[in-house]
Order: C-alpha cells, then sequence, then structure tokens
C-alpha cells in the first residue's frame, strides 16, 4: 500500500520497536494504537473522501461547540456527522452507518482530536401468600443526557480544555423495578434539585401519558446540590407512590386476602440499608419484607443488573442519538450557527426530552417481548440449583429447601414467625456497599442493533427473538447484527470495511478494490 505508507522507513519503525525480553512492540506502541493515536492528523476520512464538503461542514460545527465550550464525545460528533451526511448526501447512509468506530478515528484524523479533561470551567451561557407472594426487585440506574462534564474530544496534547456546566449535573436516576413473572412497575425518574422547578413541564412530549402509567417524577433533595441519586426522601416517596398502588392494583385483580405479603429485593446501597428506610418500611408496610442482595454480588443476583439495565441503556442512548441528529437536521435548515445552540445546554429543554423514550420504553417492557425479557433477567440470577425465576421459586424443591434452611436459623425463624404468625411460617444478612461512584458503566456502542444487546445478555438461556423497542432509533442508523462483535471489556462494536477509515485510499478508493 505506497499511498497510504509512502512515508514510512525503518528508523521511525525501529522506534516503535523493543529488543527486551524479546524483539516486538513496546508496550507504548500498543497503547496508541488501541487509543487511535496513529491516525493524530493523518487527514484520512474513509468513506467521505469523494465528498469534502461534509468534511468542511462537519469540522466547522464540530470546532463551533467547542469555541462555546461543550464537552463533544463520541455521541454527539456521531450526531452531527449523521445529521449533515442525511441533509446533504442521504444515499450514503444505505451503505455507511458512521460507527463510533469510525467517528473516534475521524476526530483523531481530522479534528486531531484526543479525550481531555477539563481544566477550568468555561463561561456559562445565559439562562435560556407464601405461594402467591408477591416479589419486586428495585434497582436504580444512572442515565446522561450530556456528555460527561469532565472529558471532551479536544486538540492533543491542548492543556487549556475550558468546558461548559462542569459543575452542573446533567443526568437523572431512572428507579427500575420488576417481577419474576414480568411484569414491569412503573418508573420514578429523580433530579438534581430541591424543588419542583427542577422538575420536567407539564407541556413535555409524553408527560401525560407517563402520569397514566403512574411514572414518579421527583428531586433528589440531597445535601449535594448536583446528586441526583436516590435519597430516603425519594425512595420514601417510591414506596408509597410506585410499589404501594402497585400491590394494592395486583391485590385487587388477582383477588387476594388484604394483607398478602410481598417481598423488595434491593440492594445494599447505604440508603436502602439504612437504619431510618429499614425502620420506615418495618412500620409503614408491614406486610412488605426487605431482601438484600449480598454485597458485591448485585452482577449476579440482581435480576436489573442480570438483565435489564443494559438493554435500557442502549434504548435510552439510541433515542438521545435520534433526538440529537434530528435537532442537527432542523439547525442546518435553519441555517443556526454553534453559538446558538440551545438544545444541547438548556437543562429544562433536555428535561422534557426525556420523558417520552422512557414511556416508550415502558410500553414496549410492558408487550410480550419485554415481559420474556424480564423473565430470564430473572431466571439468570442463579445459584447451585436455585435462580430467581417464577417457576423456581414456586416449586416443590423450594420449598422444600425454605423449610430446611429455617429450621437450621433460629434467628431468621424467630424474625419471621414475629411478623406473619407461625402458622404461616409453617406454610410456607446485610453488609453496606459503597455508593457507585460510576454508575454509567461503559456503554455499548449505539450503532449496535439493541436485538444483539438482548442476545448478548446470556448465549446460553433462551432470549425474546426479534425484540424491538419503539424508542430510540431501532435500526436506522446500526449496522447489521452480524457484523458485531465483543470486544474484551464486554461491550459490543461494529466492525466492518465501509467503517474503516484505513480501508480506504486518498481518492476514495478502497484498498481491496486497489489490489484486486
Amino acid at each position: 500500500m505506497p499511498v497510504l505508507f509512502n512515508h514510512l522507513h525503518k528508523g521511525t519503525v525501529s522506534k516503535w520497536m523493543v529488543n527486551e525480553p524479546v524483539r516486538g512492540w513496546s508496550e507504548q506502541t500498543l497503547k496508541k494504537v488501541e487509543a487511535g493515536a496513529s491516525l493524530k492528523r493523518s487527514g484520512c476520512v474513509g468513506i467521505l473522501t469523494p465528498y469534502p464538503g461534509i468534511v468542511e461542514e462537519v469540522k466547522g460545527k464540530l470546532t463551533g461547540l467547542r469555541d462555546v465550550g461543550l464537552t463533544v464525545d463520541c455521541l454527539l460528533a456521531r450526531s452531527i456527522i449523521l445529521a449533515v451526511i442525511a441533509c446533504r448526501q442521504p444515499s450514503l447512509l444505505t451503505q455507511f452507518k458512521c460507527t463510533e468506530h469510525y467517528v473516534r478515528h475521524f476526530l483523531a484524523s481530522v479534528m486531531g482530536w484526543s479525550l481531555r479533561h477539563g481544566t477550568r470551567a468555561a463561561a456559562k451561557l445565559p439562562d435560556d401468600a407464601v405461594e402467591q407472594c408477591l416479589v419486586v426487585n428495585m434497582d436504580q440506574t444512572g442515565v446522561i443526557i450530556l456528555m460527561s462534564k469532565k472529558r471532551t474530544y479536544e486538540q492533543k496534547g491542548a492543556r487549556q480544555v475550558s468546558i461548559l456546566h462542569q459543575d452542573e449535573k446533567r443526568a437523572y436516576t431512572l428507579c427500575v423495578a420488576s417481577t419474576p413473572a414480568g411484569d414491569i412497575l412503573p418508573f420514578q425518574q429523580v433530579w438534581a434539585g430541591k424543588t419542583s422547578t427542577s422538575l420536567l413541564s407539564s407541556d413535555a412530549k409524553g408527560h401525560a401519558e407517563a402520569l397514566e402509567l403512574g411514572f414518579h417524577f421527583t428531586v433528589a433533595n440531597s445535601d449535594k446540590k448536583t446528586s441526583h441519586f436516590s435519597t430516603l426522601k425519594t425512595m420514601k416517596e417510591w414506596m408509597q407512590k410506585i410499589l404501594q398502588p402497585w400491590i394494592k392494583e395486583y391485590i385487587r385483580s388477582h383477588d387476594l386476602p388484604k394483607n398478602q405479603k410481598s417481598i423488595l429485593f434491593i440492594d445494599c446501597y447505604p440508603v436502602h440499608a439504612g437504619v431510618e428506610f429499614c425502620t420506615f418500611v418495618f412500620e409503614e408496610f408491614p406486610n412488605v419484607f426487605l431482601i438484600f442482595v449480598p454485597a458485591n454480588c448485585t452482577g449476579i443476583m440482581q435480576p436489573a443488573d442480570a438483565g435489564l439495565n443494559r438493554v435500557i441503556k442502549h434504548s435510552i442512548r439510541q433515542a438521545a442519538l435520534d433526538y440529537l441528529v434530528e435537532s442537527h437536521k432542523e439547525q442546518l435548515s435553519e441555517g443556526l450557527t454553534p453559538s446558538q445552540i440551545k438544545f444541547t445546554t438548556s437543562l429544562p429543554i433536555l428535561r422534557n426530552a426525556s420523558v417520552d423514550p422512557i414511556v416508550k420504553l415502558h410500553e414496549t417492557m410492558r408487550g410480550a417481548n419485554g415481559r420474556d425479557l424480564i423473565r430470564c433477567a430473572w431466571e439468570k440470577c442463579t445459584v447451585k440449583e436455585f435462580n430467581l425465576g417464577e417457576e423456581c421459586l414456586t416449586s416443590r424443591k423450594a420449598k422444600i429447601a425454605y423449610r430446611e434452611y429455617l429450621e437450621t436459623d433460629a434467628i431468621l425463624r424467630s424474625e419471621i414467625e414475629a411478623k406473619i404468625g407461625r402458622e404461616a411460617l409453617l406454610n410456607a444478612t446485610l453488609q453496606v456497599e459503597d455508593e457507585d461512584l460510576d454508575p454509567y458503566g461503559i456503554p455499548d456502542a449505539t450503532d449496535v442493533p439493541i436485538s444483539r444487546v438482548v442476545a448478548e445478555l446470556d448465549h446460553d438461556s433462551p432470549q425474546p427473538a426479534d425484540l424491538e423497542f419503539q424508542a430510540g432509533l431501532g435500526d436506522q442508523y446500526c449496522v447489521p447484527a452480524e457484523t458485531v462483535e465483543c470486544e474484551l471489556n464486554g461491550t459490543l462494536v461494529p466492525i466492518n470495511e465501509q467503517e474503516s477509515i484505513w480501508a480506504y485510499t486518498k481518492d476514495g478508493r478502497t484498498w481491496s478494490d486497489v489490489l484486486s
């Protein structure tokens, strides 16, 4: 490939290698290649080579966003490139999906950018029954609605990296609860703040539907001003506004006794495990038993972590991409400049835009495919021969194991007997974890079809076929599932020639065509 490597010579290559303990690539070289550092200012744009106008327009918009201090991550950059292509050369998107893999290389090759930590805050823009016993698992998942405030793509080596709104949160906590039978409870959305002014407006798209579904919108009222994590206040509200109404309706619709017992299965988050919350549940909800997922075991024993949160976050991120692409396309048609962009920083607008995706997500989870996914998540929580699936929990074998265990644990037996009575007992551990400092995890690429994310949850257990999520983009900007591979860290990425910048020559032809 003489065009690609015309400046390469032996002296350069020797600097990339070491002789001890064996001759090979140096550790620093391998790290740079993994980070895409070798692309710096190469000018390669891959499939966009025949369209210099698109490249220049994208460069201008990305530069404009950084000029006004906005954080630029892969999601935002991808939405801009997609919007420009959709407006200027839409036919290109039939074969090219502008994957996150491509975007990272574009930012390094064309912009000379890499992820940088912010060094100073930028000036702010102006304000513009045992057998019938109900079992519920609730978990909190953090959802980012504006990119990370600590890092942004910027010129490599830049010493001053200004970031707008670095001191503010653009995220919320979504409380998701489900049952072994496949039921999904209404969502609770928690925002940072102390008053109702920090909540979405009543005319937000999807707000009326959300209230009809029983959603609850609240503020954390945390001592930390920007924290959106659940607090004692929001957990009490979740019990009163979400769990209690749901249990009452379930009892009514299934003709169960009014004192029907139920289990709330939650993790050892400090608020959950605190004396105040446990006392509140014990006194105000005598028919609800708190059972805690053992500390550090949420990955294998909490249904939300085992099979739901990954799909939920992926669906919401695709919805965010959809929102950004449509907003950029609208800007292009109106000729707005980067400094006039408000949707990416205005928290009220972002809050309002967050509702419709979770409403559609909830509706999908209530459907047949969504219920199957929930049931699979509970069944995945397995220890030895038992799992948390509905069939296993109510099986004869499980009931025998319950009784045998109670016979060996006098303290647990006496506590349960004191609460439900000896007759009900015959018929029929706590460690505190530190608050999760990074609740968002490493997300899958938005160009991965959600059906592929679902399939990745567990190769050994059956998963719902062709799960269709109404929220997000579906497959509009996704690559074919068969081109997706799993990286070592477990995330999914698409790999194919069209999305590789290196697969194209300087004149826009693929190397496979040149060499053939």
